[in-house]
């Protein structure tokens, strides 16, 4: 199984055919090793379906993607952490951005806590952008790890006291 492979923050990959033809692997600067980091991805149709149907879980339920799509690049497609997190942040910033259109249209939308929530995001997002190309990729796995298994904690407690 994939999930369990030993280096999530580098993968090792022969990589395959179609990640290569559609030209996805793309080699990055990585400041806290000082180094180039050239990596092959692999399985390229089925994270293109599961992104598919996170998407459409995202969309339909109002649920970020971010969830599923970071592990999807990084345990699947065999991508290096650091490249799985910020194509999964893209991914949220562009979904988020079509989510509020029909909000907006209708009147739904309350700016006194859309504008402060946007602001400490771009905020978050400048910060965590300038901390991220710094440390280490095992660290970035260490917090991204504890705050999905905080969600995950708090989810299941907030569903739990719901059906009671």
């Amino acid at each position: 199984m994939y999930i369990f492979i030993k280096r999530t923050e580098y993968p090792e990959s022969a990589g395959d055919k179609i990640t290569q033809k559609l030209g996805l692997e793309i080699p990055y600067y990585e400041k806290s090793l000082d180094t180039v980091v050239r990596y092959k991805l692999k399985h390229a149709p089925l994270a293109f379906l599961i992104c598919c149907v996170v998407g459409f879980i995202s969309g339909t339920f109002g649920l970020g993607a971010g969830w599923a799509i970071g592990p999807t690049i990084n345990l699947i497609m065999l991508a290096p952490l650091k490249v799985a997190t910020t194509t999964s942040a893209v991914i949220i910033s562009i979904g988020d951005t079509a989510a509020i259109v029909p909000y907006f249209i209708s009147g739904s939308l309350i700016p006194i806590f859309a504008v402060p929530a946007v602001t400490g995001l771009m905020a978050g997002a400048r910060i965590g952008a300038k901390v991220a190309v710094r440390i280490k990729a095992k660290y970035v796995r260490y917090i991204l790890t504890c705050i999905l298994l905080f969600v995950g904690v708090r989810l299941i407690w907030v569903g739990l006291w719901m059906m009671r």
